[in-house]
């Protein structure tokens, strides 16, 4: 069995489901997942509290037991585990695996062995590369099977038939929450300008799309870059997963430092007759000891951007 930790919103989710799955595909084992973290509503100090939210995603593994996780978890406590549990350890090993801080790619990743609880953000494609295909279509079709109203319907039609420009831009906690801000950061309005001129020199001439959580800052802020189309905030969706859908449709990306932009851009289609231009923030993180960490793949286009807030 491998358990995975749930943390944070949506995009996280998608990632440690991602590791998950592919350890447990490669393993021939049951993947489970652990909501616990996400439940405990223990009073924090800038904080945001998140649900479980990967069920929108098309994804239907078992929550683990609470036993089944502290078997686990024991083992960051040897002192507290009885004689019985030893005992039972020794003819059937569990093993708990966290991530690195910094973050970094393990190559030793896919040898952990079949009973493996697994702790961390794994972002990171080559976590789960051999199952993309897999989790494309999970992904995707859990997203194109949620009810989505006729504004969405209608608006899903014309992304699709154009090769439409998706433009993320992240505010909410990135904005709200000190030290959120200080870690993470956000891309400047020169940013996106610039790249969106990168775009149009590369020969995109598609209609640029706004996905954002403040979309009145958007309109305030973007809209001297002219021709640009506002996406409601109203058609969201649950846990922004209607956004996610509609921003997976299109064909190119600028994207915010954000793990829900980059599956929007990760899981949009491409072909080698069709393929999808991704500008990304060079800097992932504001926080310097993060500075080097990045999610993307080597095609998605890294831009400075020394103004960054």
């Amino acid at each position: 069995m491998i358990i995975v930790r749930l943390m944070g919103g949506l995009g996280n989710q998608m990632f440690q489901y991602a590791a998950g799955l592919s350890l447990a595909t490669t393993r021939s084992t049951q993947l489970k997942l652990d909501h616990s973290f996400l439940e405990d509503r223990t009073p924090r100090v800038n904080f945001m509290p998140r649900e479980y939210s990967l069920n929108l995603v098309g994804v239907t593994e078992p929550r683990a037991t609470p036993a089944e996780v502290r078997r686990f978890r024991q083992h960051l406590e040897p002192q507290s585990r009885t004689w019985t549990q030893k005992l039972r350890d020794r003819f059937q090993p569990v093993q708990f695996h966290m991530e690195p801080t910094p973050p970094a790619w393990q190559p030793e990743f896919a040898s952990l062995p079949r009973h493996t609880y697994l702790e961390g953000y794994f972002q990171d494609e080559r976590y789960f590369g051999h199952c993309a295909v897999l989790l494309r279509q999970r992904f995707f079709q859990g997203l194109q099977s949620l009810p989505h109203d006729a504004e969405a319907a209608t608006l899903a039609q014309k992304i699709a038939a154009q090769s439409s420009i998706a433009l993320h831009i992240r505010r909410g906690d990135y904005i709200n929450i000190g030290p959120t801000h200080a870690f993470h950061g956000v891309p400047s309005v020169s940013y996106y300008a610039r790249g969106l001129a990168a775009l149009r020199e590369a020969g995109v001439s598609g209609p640029v799309y706004v996905f954002s959580d403040d979309v009145a800052w958007c309109r305030e802020n973007l809209s001297a870059l002219g021709g640009l189309h506002f996406v409601p905030e109203s058609l969201g969706g649950p846990s922004g997963t209607t956004h996610l859908y509609l921003m997976s449709l299109c064909r190119h990306f600028v994207i915010a430092n954000s793990t829900f932009a980059w599956w929007a851009a990760w899981l949009a289609e491409e072909t080698e007759a069709l393929p999808k231009k991704i500008i990304r923030p060079a800097a992932w993180f504001r926080a310097a000891e993060f500075r080097q960490v990045h999610p993307c793949p080597p095609s998605w286009m890294a831009l400075d951007d020394e103004a960054a807030a």
